[in-house]
């Protein structure tokens, strides 16, 4: 259960559009919190892996295809020479763990998958750990977490479109 568990995980990191998050109620009723919130970790690590190999793997062939892309997707100007670590870390918390690995395999020239790892066990384990306690958390708890979050969601999306005005 546990195998499959991360497996799908993993599988839910390659396949962008796949979830194994209605699952993550019933890991936490048969293992608990912690170890579903490793379980997960774990599966996003696989699969974040896996993403960068296949966006590395598929580099040529899309850079051949479409030589424009190269500009437009320079993702390593969004990490700083000097603090690399930190860098991705703070792109992982911000992107999905998805999109940013496969951008990086597709256009970090100088980022290599233990970077790409060792970010994601970083930057997604918060994540990781919310997911997995939100089903123990009593309901009001719950409500409290949604209402921040959206709450989060709305002043950021404030904030860009209220720049996106100031530069029209």
């Amino acid at each position: 259960g546990v195998a499959m568990f991360v497996l799908t995980s993993a599988f839910a990191v390659v396949m962008p559009l796949a979830t194994n998050l209605p699952l993550v109620p019933m890991a936490t009723v048969a293992w608990g919190p912690g170890w579903t919130a490793l379980a997960l970790l774990a599966g996003w690590m696989l699969g974040s892996a896996a993403s960068f190999a296949l966006g590395r793997h598929a580099r040529g062939w899309i850079l051949a295809r479409f030589p424009s892309v190269r500009r437009h997707a320079d993702i390593d100007r969004l990490i700083h020479p000097r603090w690399r670590l930190a860098s991705l870390v703070s792109l992982r918390m911000t992107f999905p763990v998805d999109v940013l690995s496969y951008a990086l395999g597709l256009f970090s020239r100088s980022t290599g998958v233990g970077e790409v790892v060792l970010s994601t066990a970083i930057g997604a384990a918060p994540f990781a750990a919310l997911f997995a306690w939100f089903p123990e958390m009593p309901p009001a708890l719950q409500a409290a977490v949604l209402v921040g979050s959206v709450a989060v969601f709305a002043l950021h999306l404030l904030w860009v479109l209220g720049a996106a005005r100031e530069d029209a």
